[in-house]
């Protein structure tokens, strides 16, 4: 397709509704599979025709009308924001199945056919598959990622506990249930045990037997762990599942599929070594020139990894980053070397961050990575410290009054001593800080209690951050100004 992504039309098979015909579309159809997005957001043009590029193939076509009988869909967002606001999709693109208006849900996988096809494939699948022996060969190939049973027909405390936990997990895997008595067990395997059956691209196919627990919670973590590949694919839509998990990332930086196929295979070893310590997956260098946000986030820009393929470890607690050396051949042996190093501790980060200030001009102190634990973690004083970043309209907005609280600060030598007013580029400056998810934003760091730290949401005033300050820092600090300050220029009169 090589359409505009402005000039939707639509198919047989692809719908463009809009707010006026999307209700009658959701009640016409038993499944409806919509594809919201932005023309102005360069990441959505991507997958603007991904439903009738699909649907060009025969046999996906097919299998969307019979087997799925899902309809496709597209929308506009840039001329129906309301719809977005009523099923509060705040990003874009994003994909949307609907069975009726009561039962809706957002697709939160990889955004192509395959992963697609899968994700209906769960959806229009019994919650428990009851299998048999000549049904389970083809139920185990079905997905990518599918979870077995082995349990006692007897066992009905064990039956529900696993219902529970299909039901809980039906949006990311396909579950069978197959009595133990009925077919023979794999080997090491005993009733009630879970097998885990994996097959992903270019990687053997796998088996992971679990011992079954009737904590379906703990159940759930356990599956989820099991389920992922030795080797992922960090992409956009996903990696924040993988941060999330708090532990290593290990990125190996791609540029075609051979490269993905060797280095996958070459650190299989590794994987197994330090599974569940490190995960290791691939980022393909061109989804670092689709998602330019998501380049930000993990700092995987061009320049600094000039070349290609390559490899580095992330440090999620502390956004750490640990970029292998460059002029070293990217061997096994090297990189075994590399992550044992790292897992020692021997290892200096890469930290992201602006110049160090040659000198203080203002009243609000500049912070950037490379001095934030002497400013920010200054035990002595209470520190209120600004994200900001360069383009942000609320962040100019409230300079003035930034400056001006300062300088009731910095004016008083008792209170210059107790509390430091500061200011960090968020998108220039690694920083440990995980819960900044806007701008401008503030936050206090208590003297002798850092890690006591709170986030101001209140007005952007003097009485308001100092009153704040006050009230949670250590020293209780409160410059002296009445009703009639005023604040020009940043100055306090």
């Amino acid at each position: 397709m090589t359409r505009a992504i402005f000039e939707l039309t639509p198919t047989d098979e692809v719908l463009v509704l809009n707010s006026l015909t999307l209700r009658d579309a959701i009640e016409a159809n038993k499944m409806l599979l919509i594809s919201f997005f932005h023309k102005l957001i360069p990441s959505c043009a991507r997958f603007v025709h991904i439903f009738e590029e699909m649907l060009l193939r025969p046999q996906t076509a097919q299998s969307a009308r019979n087997s799925f009988e899902t309809q496709f869909a597209q929308i506009d967002v840039m001329e129906n924001a309301a719809v977005c606001q009523t099923f509060n999709i705040t990003s874009y693109p994003a994909i949307m199945l609907f069975q009726g208006m009561d039962k809706i849900q957002k697709y939160n996988g990889v955004l192509e056919e395959a992963h697609i096809m899968s994700y209906l494939t769960r959806q229009t699948s019994p919650i428990v598959s009851i299998l048999t022996p000549n049904t389970l060969p083809d139920f185990k190939v079905a997905n990518s990622v599918v979870v077995v049973g082995y349990l006692a027909t007897a066992d009905k405390q064990s039956q529900d506990a696993f219902t529970t936990l299909a039901t809980d997990m039906h949006n990311d895997f396909l579950f069978g249930l197959i009595y133990g008595e009925a077919t023979q067990l794999p080997e090491q395997t005993t009733t009630p045990s879970i097998v885990i059956c994996k097959r992903f691209e270019g990687q053997e196919e796998e088996h992971e037997i679990l011992k079954f627990l009737h904590d379906v919670n703990l159940m759930r973590t356990l599956v989820k762990t099991a389920s992922r590949p030795l080797v992922v694919e960090f992409r956009p839509e996903l990696h924040d599942d993988y941060f999330n998990l708090g532990i290593p990332l290990g990125y190996i930086l791609i540029n075609s599929v051979a490269d993905r196929k060797r280095l996958a295979n070459m650190v299989r070893s590794l994987a197994k070594q330090y599974k569940n310590q490190i995960v290791f997956g691939t980022v393909d260098k061109k989804d670092i020139g689709r998602f330019r946000n998501w380049a930000d986030e993990i700092w995987f820009e061009m320049e600094h990894w000039p070349t290609w393929p390559s490899f580095a470890i992330r440090e999620p607690i502390k956004n750490l980053r640990f970029p292998f050396d460059k002029r070293l051949d990217l061997t096994e042996k090297e990189l075994s070397k590399f992550v044992k190093a790292f897992k020692e501790g021997k290892l200096m980060p890469t930290i992201k961050s602006e110049p160090l200030p040659d000198e203080q001009k203002s009243p609000v102190i500049d912070v950037v990575a490379l001095n934030y634990d002497n400013v920010v973690l200054d035990n002595a004083k209470d520190v209120l410290l600004e994200f900001c970043t360069d383009w942000c309209p609320g962040c100019k907005k409230s300079r003035s009054t930034y400056e001006g609280l300062a300088t009731l600060y910095a004016s008083d030598e008792t209170l210059k001593s107790q509390v430091t007013i500061a200011t960090m580029n968020f998108e220039k400056n690694d920083c440990p800080d995980r819960d900044v998810l806007g701008v401008p934003w503030f936050k206090l760091f208590p003297a002798h209690k850092k890690e006591s730290a709170s986030l101001y949401f209140g007005p952007i005033t003097l009485e308001g951050m100092a009153g704040y300050i006050r009230d949670h820092g250590t020293h209780k600090a409160y410059p002296k100004f009445d009703s009639v300050n005023t604040i020009t220029d940043g100055v306090v009169a």
